[in-house]
Order: structure tokens, then sequence, then C-alpha cells
């Protein structure tokens, strides 16, 4: 990424009725207790990751997230977590002793829009903002949705849906199951059990209207051939070795050090 500019918006009437538009708001900082009502706020939702307070204004300062403001309190916010990438390239190259794809991967995460100023567009615009961005071919991005989520807008950014299990390797930079690593438990976040593991065919939002959306957790890809091609590169790194792959990300991820990223478990079975 070549800029540090902070995606910091307030908001606007828009043409279209009943929508608003994003005007670029300068400004050096925000107060910690704005984050902190922020993350409270995220930490009510089920579906959606959330993190300290600091975690989230480290990561807006670095650059990885984009965000609205009204009324003196965060309303729309959405991150790329970086995860492959610098450190955490390195953190696993050392454990592993392996030399790993320059390959920067990023996980769109708390997708979020304060309940009043949803259906508005906001939440579409900051991501467009923050995918400008990242528009490298080195970079990719992925994403998770529990049940519908996001997957509308994901959908109109041109990404896909491909199984968990069609690319292991990559996925589980996002999720690994919780078996064997229950002493990391409380330092990660939950898949709800209440859904399953999308291991169907590839398929976009727009194909597949009578999915049961609700009941299953997507991995989402938006360049589909890049995804396939770190994998293979992955897959032959490790000879197969998908275990040990998964338990240097637990390693990594879970390290105090790395407080601003957040594995994801999931529990098995989850066919």
């Amino acid at each position: 990424m070549e800029s540090h500019t902070l995606l910091t918006f307030t908001l606007a009437p828009a043409s279209m009725p009943g929508k608003l538009s994003l005007r670029a708001l300068p400004i050096a900082d925000i107060g910690d207790g704005v984050w902190e009502a922020f993350a409270a706020a995220v930490a009510k939702e089920t579906t959606v990751v959330g993190y300290p307070a600091a975690a989230f204004a480290a990561r807006w300062r670095a650059g990885f997230t984009a965000i609205a403001l009204a009324e003196g309190m965060i309303v729309s916010h959405i991150s790329f977590v970086p995860v492959l990438h610098g450190r955490t390239r390195q953190q696993l190259s050392m454990s592993l002793a392996v030399s790993l794809p320059q390959v920067d991967v990023y996980e769109g995460t708390t997708a979020w829009t304060h309940p009043n100023w949803r259906g508005k567009g906001v939440y579409q615009q900051l991501r467009k903002a923050l995918i400008d961005r990242f528009n490298v071919d080195a970079h990719l991005l992925v994403g998770v949705t529990v049940g519908l989520g996001a997957s509308p807008v994901l959908a109109k950014f041109n990404s896909r849906i491909l199984a968990w299990r069609e690319i292991p390797y990559l996925s589980s930079l996002i999720a690994v199951p919780q078996n064997g690593f229950e002493a990391h438990s409380e330092h990660v976040w939950h898949i709800p059990p209440t859904t399953r593991l999308y291991q169907g065919p590839p398929m976009t939002f727009e194909r597949r209207t009578d999915h049961d959306w609700d009941h299953f957790s997507h991995f989402w890809v938006a360049n589909v051939p890049l995804a396939h091609a770190l994998e293979t590169d992955l897959q032959a790194t490790f000879g197969g070795d998908l275990a040990r792959w998964r338990a240097a990300i637990v390693d990594v991820f879970t390290a105090e050090s790395n407080a601003a990223w957040k594995l994801t478990f999931f529990q098995e079975p989850n066919p």
C-alpha cells in the first residue's frame, strides 16, 4: 500500500432519495472514547468480528480501515486486515523455516454500520474507497460472511464464493478447526455453530438466490485466479502437510504481539 492517508469521511445527502454520500474529512486523530464506543457497539453483533478498541484505532491509523463519522461517533466501518503481509509473513516464514510466496492477503472484516444509517449506501461507498487503495495485482482480498451478511455488496465488487476445502491453505489464514487448539480458544473468534462452512461449487450471490444463506458461512475471494495460484504454491511448499501450516498460523496469530489480528475457529465436523 503506497499511501497511509486516513480514509475518514462525513456524510452528506446524495442525489438519490434516501441515500447518503461520503465527504472526505481531514482529521488527524480520533479520541479513545469514540473507539471504545464503537468497539462496544460491534461486540453486540454476533456475526461481526470484534476487536479491542485499541486494535481498531491502530488499524485505522495504519491505513487499513475506512470509516464514516456522524454525530460524534463512528457509524460505518470496514477494515482490510493484513493476514499475510509484512510481519506475519516474516513470522510464519521463520516459524516454518520456509520462504512464503510474495502475495499479500487481506481479509475484509468488521463490516459494520450503525442501525440508524443502514440501507443508505454508506458501507458500499466505504468498501469502494478501501478497495481502490488496494487495487494492485499482488494483493488478494478475501472475506467471510456468516449467513447473508454483506454478500450482496461483495458480489457487486466481483467477489466470488469458493468452498473452504477447495483452497484449504488459503482459507486457513482466515479460519482453522478448533480441534487440537483449545488452549487458544479465548484469543480467537468462533464461527457461530448454527452455520456450516459452505463446501459447494463456486457461486455468486446473483446466481444462487435460492441458496440457504442463513445457515452457511461463506468464503469470498476477489481474485479467483490469484487465489488458486497462491494455493498451489502453498501446497507445494508444504508437501500437503496442512496440519503443519495450520499449527504455525495458530501460534503466530494468537501471539500477544499480533493483537490487531484475530484468527477464527470453526467446529468440526463441519462438512
